[in-house]
């Protein structure tokens, strides 16, 4: 895996490929980073060019006190990134997790013909509709309350015992090693990139992001874990609205499905990639 970056603005952005043929862009969601990826990393570059990203405010990229962590901001983020490093002129498949749906979404809406396939797991697509959403982002507000949850202890604590399920007992050593990774970003801006999107995104981004997608003239799929607690909500009613998205289901699994079933999740999407009708231009 090859550590590559570009200039956003003024700040570093971080990207990471390995492999080579059609594009495959997969984007991790919060509080991780690229290092989300690496099971999948690992078995799709045999088949495809696997690029994936570190947000800006994680993991090797730049991580300013002074930016807006927006969607929109990440939208413009992804745009760069395929426009310098994909081409355009090339289709590109999408994967994304977590918050890294809505600008996944986003940007596909503005570029339906530039997209292969979008595939989305566990994902926010919903502005505050469960309470666990009201009570999390209650949470992260709370002084003191907010700096333990954002700590690497507290995030070690969310990722293992609530938020995975898996009985692996490799999978803490996965997340010490991820979370090693953006050991050297403050405080502040952990809480910015956790409340800033979903902040402004209930305003704005999240409104009508599920629309969005339903509107997407592309291939569109689901994989989902019932065993998430915090964004199955939000997958079950897309289901509900749109029953022409295909859903893929992850057992025994919770939100973060790339290490807590990292073999499962390999098998559906390589099912998923190799059936697609779209040809590359």
């Amino acid at each position: 895996m090859k550590h590559h970056s570009l200039v956003y603005q003024q700040y570093q952005i971080s990207y990471f490929s390995a492999g080579e043929g059609e594009p495959l862009l997969l984007l991790h969601g919060w509080p991780v980073n690229h290092l989300l990826w690496q099971a999948q990393i690992e078995k799709l570059s045999a088949s495809y060019r696997v690029i994936a990203i570190d947000w800006l405010g994680f993991g090797a990229s730049d991580h300013p006190t002074d930016h807006q962590y927006t969607f929109t901001a990440k939208k413009e983020i992804l745009n760069q990134l395929i426009h310098e490093v994909v081409g355009i002129n090339q289709l590109v498949s999408i994967i994304a997790h977590d918050v890294g749906g809505p600008p996944a979404i986003l940007w596909a809406s503005e570029n339906t013909d530039r997209v292969k396939q979008l595939l989305l797991l566990n994902t926010v697509l919903y502005p505050f509709s469960t309470p666990l959403d009201r009570l999390s982002h209650f949470s992260f507000s709370v002084p003191l309350l907010n700096q333990f949850l954002v700590s690497s202890f507290g995030l070690h604590v969310l990722m293992r015992y609530i938020m995975t399920k898996s009985g692996n007992a490799q999978l803490s050593d996965r997340i010490r090693e991820i979370l090693q990774a953006g050991r050297h970003i403050s405080t502040k801006v952990r809480l910015k990139t956790i409340l800033e999107p979903l902040h402004k995104g209930k305003k704005k981004e999240l409104v009508d992001l599920a629309q969005k997608l339903s509107e997407l003239q592309c291939e569109k799929h689901l994989i989902i874990a019932k065993g998430d607690p915090l964004c199955y909500a939000h997958m079950k009613k897309i289901t509900e609205q749109y029953s022409e998205i295909p859903a893929h289901y992850i057992q025994n699994c919770g939100h973060f499905i790339p290490i807590d079933q990292p073999e499962a999740l390999n098998e559906v999407l390589l099912q998923i990639l190799k059936t697609s009708k779209k040809e590359q231009s």
